[in-house]
């Protein structure tokens, strides 16, 4: 009867073993390329007929999904990979319970990059797009992703050259969407639609509300892989708060100017935005 149990235990710690070193279905993780910046990631994960790894990646808040993996192997716990589309590489080693991996993307410079199982998404999971009219039209695109923690998000204002400011808090109770970004201290609050295909809801920031809806981003563009362009970490300002009042250019060498206010802890934002300039009430 010992002998038995003894081999039962150690069936299940094999079967324990193997399940722990499976490195096969959905991971996400998110990069950091700058203080302030995120992009989430996606990878998948798959065995070809032959046993060996093959994969994709997604970028989320680039809408680039489909990313090619070159080459993948997992050997003693070390998941590497290459992608020579966006000439990027990763290397990284598996916890024990197979629920993590820890490691290092490398594209340009060495950022560190944590995979974790990922969880099933949402019915809000995607990017959400809508004009936010403030006296100037700005585009805005609200990333929604379901992490183990709960609903994550980011922002970016294309027309401002922002993207991936992260939000400090995300509730969904029912149809009723709340988002704080308390870096640029906005809050949005917004109605879910019964069949998914928008968000009606108000925009606040710096004591003013706006109207902003937002509806479901095409999911139809390209892989860099077959549009022929090149995924890019994000270049120039992360945050709207980078901002200032009085800044007419800042660090940027077009003819940028600001208008609309934008109000921070402490101290007064602009919106930025293309052509003649032109100040708002109050400036």
């Amino acid at each position: 009867m010992k002998t038995i149990s003894l081999l039962t235990i150690l069936a299940s710690a094999t079967v324990l073993a193997a399940r722990a070193q499976d490195i096969t279905g959905d991971w996400q993780g998110t990069l950091k390329p700058a203080p302030g910046a995120e992009l989430h990631l996606l990878l998948h994960i798959s065995k070809t007929a032959d046993g060996s790894l093959k994969g994709t990646l997604d970028s989320v808040d680039q809408s680039a999904n489909g990313i090619p993996i070159s080459a993948m192997a997992f050997r003693n716990g070390t998941l590497t990979f290459a992608s020579d589309a966006i000439q990027g590489r990763y290397e990284g080693k598996m916890n024990a319970e197979g629920s993590a991996v820890e490691g290092a993307w490398t594209q340009s410079g060495p950022m560190p990059l944590a995979w974790r199982r990922a969880v099933e998404p949402s019915d809000i999971d995607g990017a959400w797009e809508g004009v936010l009219d403030v006296g100037q039209k700005l585009r805005l695109i609200l990333h929604l992703t379901t992490t183990k923690d709960g609903l994550g998000a980011t922002l970016d204002s294309p027309d401002q050259g922002a993207g991936g400011i992260g939000a400090t808090a995300v509730k969904r109770d029912g149809s009723s969407l709340t988002v704080e970004i308390a870096n640029i201290g906005a809050k949005y609050q917004g109605t879910i639609a019964k069949d998914y295909s928008s968000i009606d809801g108000t925009f606040s920031q710096g004591g003013g509300q706006f109207p902003l809806t937002l509806k479901r981003a095409a999911s139809d563009k390209k892989a860099p892989a077959e549009s022929g362009e090149a995924l890019s970490l994000p270049r120039g300002r992360s945050h709207l708060s980078e901002y200032r009042r009085g800044d007419s250019t800042g660090s940027h060498a077009d003819d940028t100017h600001w208008q609309g206010p934008v109000s921070g802890s402490g101290a007064d934002y602009r919106f930025r935005a293309t052509g003649p300039r032109r100040e708002s009430a109050g400036a």
